[in-house]
């Protein structure tokens, strides 16, 4: 007989909408046609652009403000930041060595652009958009059936926000226990106000801990949830709601 929970047993998390999955087309299509624009003659390309802004300035921040609104349909940590990582240190050593610097704009800005086209594209209904990681981008999870686990979500110069209201508790009636970490990032957790925290700072150094601080009465009560927080330079927030 298998022991593994049934599906309504299961903290579970919503699948990419469809708009979500447009954005990530489009986007990443978008950073893909700008990588083949600027291989190879980056500089004179990125001067025609800068004159086409001149002029035409205000549809650029209208652009501007469509990237920002997307931000919190991304979830591409698991490619997108060790990639950026790999490629700023390979432009330092190519400097380093004596390479023309026109020559590494000319591969490097293209590559950036192409390495977050294909990982948008790359991304687009699979799995890594139930992480609660986020690395260098905003993100949302939401548990909405019986927990079965330790929660870990992961802040790394990032966001990411867990919504719990919709969950009724631990499958086994336990306490919900949560490892938030976060490293100059901001892990934010939305509880039903009837729960009872516990909030351990130990794990902290440099790191803001803001929490509701009062307890439900005893007839109010009904879960327990305890936060082992842990991070370095970052935030971890609690906000009870409905």
């Amino acid at each position: 007989m298998s022991s593994d929970p049934s599906p309504q047993q299961r903290a579970v998390v919503h699948p990419q909408p469809p708009r979500e999955r447009r954005a990530r087309v489009w986007l990443g299509g978008l950073l893909l046609l700008s990588g083949g624009f600027f291989f190879g003659d980056t500089l004179h390309r990125l001067d025609t652009v800068w004159v086409m802004l001149a002029q035409w300035w205000p549809w650029a921040l209208i652009v501007l403000a469509v990237v920002n609104l997307a931000r919190s349909f991304l979830r591409v940590e698991s490619l997108l930041a060790p990639g950026l990582l790999v490629l700023v240190a390979v432009v330092f050593l190519a400097v380093r060595q004596g390479i023309e610097a026109g020559m590494v704009i000319n591969f490097a800005v293209p590559l950036v652009a192409i390495l977050g086209g294909l990982t948008l594209l790359v991304s687009v209904g699979s799995a890594a958009g139930r992480s609660w990681t986020r690395i260098l981008v905003t993100g949302r999870v939401e548990a909405v059936g019986p927990v079965t686990r330790t929660l870990r979500p992961r802040a790394v110069l990032g966001e990411v926000r867990v919504d719990l209201r919709g969950c009724p508790g631990r499958a086994d009636g336990g306490p919900i226990v949560v490892h938030p970490t976060v490293l100059f990032g901001h892990v934010r957790l939305d509880v039903p106000k009837h729960w009872v925290l516990t909030m351990k700072r130990d794990g902290a150094l440099l790191t803001q801990i803001r929490d509701p601080g009062t307890n439900p009465s005893e007839a109010d009560r009904t879960v327990e949830l305890e936060i082992f927080a842990l991070g370095f330079a970052g935030v971890i927030s609690v906000a009870r709601g409905d």
